[in-house]
């Protein structure tokens, strides 16, 4: 998840819901009050506000997304067992080495824990592929978070393997993630804000606004507009093409420097990353790439055949495959 300027006060407060798709839980909501009902996650789910099998999944001691021993170790040791090196401290409890961890791979933003004289008790991990910042963090308290910082031009995607995060959608409704599933946010094209229960668990994407938006001009022709960068977007959950495409990233983080293979391979694994987003993102937009490419194109050079033909989803079906043998 991800972290900032801390203070003390309570703010979150949850709401009646109502379901916009199977795999997340979107409710109607407002900005959070200044006392929370529900520091944890689970005491809204027995209260009914939360979906019964949501809060099963985050329990306690579960590990990441039930036991699958690819997340349980991401970032943590690669793919032959051998530890992950870290540039600095891997846990924190003092609140200013977490907020500087965060600031550094995410962003300034305000962080607020939901109960009183709460100390963290933070994950604090992270690798670099090319442009692209992963990292496995957790504040270990349910938190609250506003007011992202614009400038810094970051997309933050919340990949959550354990415990629950609720998550601004748009000014009437909100969704909530479990583990498996993803949320995307241009935090410089829109505001935003989440909780997060005290079980939460991150593999994190922090992404420049300006690579991603390079890899669809040359993919495509063309930047989306704000269409696509103001939707705040849940999607994933398990099984699906996200999903498998995270594993084939965290079992290409190297031990010795805590990055993926140097070059080609760091430069493969960037644009897939921001290729497969880009294909979930516009489709829960309602943007079409293509269409959009071709409206650009018109009347100008056509782009090579073989660029046209190899969509997203055909590139990812090679990953996707691999990733899970």
């Amino acid at each position: 998840m991800v972290g900032g300027r801390h203070e003390t006060s309570c703010p979150s407060c949850l709401r009646s819901s109502r379901r916009s798709r199977p795999s997340h839980r979107r409710r109607s909501s407002g900005a959070p009050c200044a006392t929370s009902p529900f520091s944890d996650f689970r005491q809204a789910a027995s209260a009914g506000i939360l979906p019964a099998d949501r809060s099963r999944r985050a329990g306690p001691g579960g590990g990441p997304l039930a036991g699958d021993a690819i997340f349980e170790r991401a970032l943590v040791s690669d793919a032959e067992g051998r530890p992950i090196s870290q540039p600095g401290k891997t846990s924190s409890q003092d609140w200013d080495e977490v907020n500087d961890f965060c600031r550094r791979v995410y962003m300034p933003y305000r962080v607020r824990p939901l109960g009183h004289n709460l100390a963290p008790d933070a994950t604090m991990r992270r690798a670099r592929v090319g442009g692209i910042i992963v990292t496995r963090f957790a504040y270990g308290v349910p938190i609250h978070l506003d007011e992202f910082d614009p400038a810094a031009g970051n997309i933050l995607v919340l990949n959550t393997l354990s415990g629950m995060l609720r998550h601004k959608v748009d000014n009437g409704s909100d969704a909530v993630t479990g583990p498996g599933d993803s949320f995307v946010v241009d935090c410089s094209r829109t505001d935003y804000w989440l909780d997060g229960d005290k079980d939460h668990l991150q593999l994190n994407l922090t992404i420049p606004h300006d690579l991603i938006a390079g890899v669809a001009r040359r993919w495509f022709g063309f930047v989306p507009d704000d269409r696509l960068w103001t939707r705040r977007l849940a999607f994933g959950g398990e099984g699906s093409r996200w999903q498998a495409l995270l594993r084939y990233v965290v079992q290409s983080i190297r031990s010795d420097r805590g990055a993926a293979s140097a070059g080609a391979m760091q430069r493969h694994l960037e644009e897939m990353i921001c290729l497969d987003l880009l294909d979930a993102w516009a489709a829960g937009a309602g943007v079409r790439l293509a269409d959009g490419a071709r409206r650009v194109m018109s009347g100008s050079k056509p782009m090579n055949s073989m660029r046209v033909m190899r969509s997203p989803a055909i590139a990812l079906a090679v990953i996707s495959s691999g990733a899970s043998a």
